[in-house]
């Protein structure tokens, strides 16, 4: 009996057989669970078992088990909780994952969590060795058969912005996730936002080849030192300038640098000139103004809105170059959206699924939603909570 599967690649390990997951999320099947299915052998990513056929159930029941309570994420070393079909875990409601809908023809999706990078301004504290305790995986197939139920609500054209709380180049299926979206839903346009040190030449093609659109790319200096000090681990700013000229020849390239005071902003000239190589056309950069997140690493102070914008109409003026973008520079409309199962204030039966991404907080549902409930929480299945946020079909809430 052999076993093999798209997604997942076998390896022998001390324990019994090591399985790696979208790349980077790694499980261990122990060799005393492994022979009672029968003699074993790894062989071109599969495992082979002397065995009959009708054991294949128990393999697939050992498998949903090492997925379920096993999975690690091996750029970050946390626990990380597998979401598929048959987890009952919906795709609506939380920021941390899946599908956000704020209202309009552009649906932000979040296929998993995590990051190889910890930059010193990350709104949510990302990287491996942030505060976070649980990484988060959706099932490719799942994911698309989800995203139909919202892209049927739309009337307008619709736009797809791929981000993660993290990196979503660390989602191995991308190119896939991209095509099947494009192939299957009335999607005009797809964004990816990405700090692009995982790029490649052959990974910038195949998400071409998928339909990816544009690359908002989060370079953070372009000088070495400083760079590197800004993302926390290792960083080559030239490679990285490399990855964005060559993927600019394929790929709509927008340069996206966030701006913090006394850190970076002496860069803001170095920035538009090589902005410019990458692209005559405009814009070719859009400058972020650092913003305090509570729960986010916050090195420096906030500049004031208007300093700040009235610093990129200088440059501008100087450069002849439009720096500043709106709504209309990324086709943004309002939309339909889905109904509010529950608003603020009111009081919810929730089920409990899994822990959430910090201490004190889990992942429920209700209505067909995801309820993350932050502070102490029940030791039960079911229990009722208030709900204190539900703007854009986001829902938190507290335990009564």
């Amino acid at each position: 009996m052999r076993i093999s599967f798209e997604t997942i690649r076998f390896a022998p390990s001390p324990q019994g057989v090591v399985g790696l997951l979208y790349r980077y999320f790694r499980f261990e099947l122990f060799s005393d669970e492994l022979s009672r299915i029968g003699e074993y052998a790894v062989v071109d990513g599969g495992i082979e078992f002397v065995a009959h056929e009708k054991k294949r159930s128990l393999f697939m029941g050992m498998l949903s088990e090492a997925l379920t309570h096993r999975l690690v994420c091996t750029i970050t070393n946390r626990p990380s909780t597998y979401i598929d079909a048959s987890s009952g875990v919906p795709l609506y409601g939380a920021l941390e994952f899946g599908i956000i809908d704020r209202g309009t023809n552009v649906l932000e999706i979040r296929p998993m969590s995590g990051c190889n990078l910890a930059c010193t301004y990350c709104s949510v504290s990302e990287g491996p060795n942030g505060p976070k305790i649980r990484d988060l995986i959706i099932q490719r197939e799942y994911f698309v058969s989800e995203f139909a139920k919202i892209a049927a609500v739309k009337k307008k054209p619709l736009e797809v912005y791929i981000e993660t709380q993290g990196e979503p180049l660390l989602y191995w299926e991308l190119p896939e996730l991209i095509a099947d979206l494009k192939r299957l839903y009335p999607v005009t346009r797809v964004t990816m936002v990405t700090n692009g040190t995982l790029l490649t030449r052959e990974r910038v093609h195949a998400l071409k080849e998928a339909g990816l659109d544009r690359i908002n790319w989060s370079i953070n200096s372009l000088r070495s030192d400083r760079a590197e000090e800004i993302a926390g681990m290792r960083y080559d700013v030239e490679q990285i300038k490399k990855m964005i000229l060559y993927a600019k020849e394929h790929i709509d390239v927008l340069m996206c640098p966030v701006i913090m005071r006394g850190v970076n902003d002496d860069e803001f000239e170095d920035f538009i000139r090589f902005g410019l190589e990458v692209r005559s056309e405009q814009p070719v950069v859009a400058f972020q103004n650092f913003l305090y997140y509570k729960g986010g690493r916050n090195p420096v102070k906030e500049v004031s809105w208007d300093g700040f914008s009235d610093r990129i109409k200088e440059l501008e003026a100087a450069f002849t170059t439009r720096l500043l973008l709106g709504p209309e520079d990324f086709s943004i409309e309002y939309d339909e959206t889905f109904e509010k199962p529950f608003k603020k204030r009111d009081v919810v039966e929730v089920e409990y699924l899994f822990k959430g991404r910090l201490r004190n907080e889990a992942f429920c549902t209700a209505a067909g939603r995801i309820v993350k409930v932050i502070g102490r929480y029940p030791d039960k299945k079911r229990f009722s909570v208030r709900i204190i946020r539900d703007k854009h079909n986001v829902f938190l809430a507290t335990t009564l």
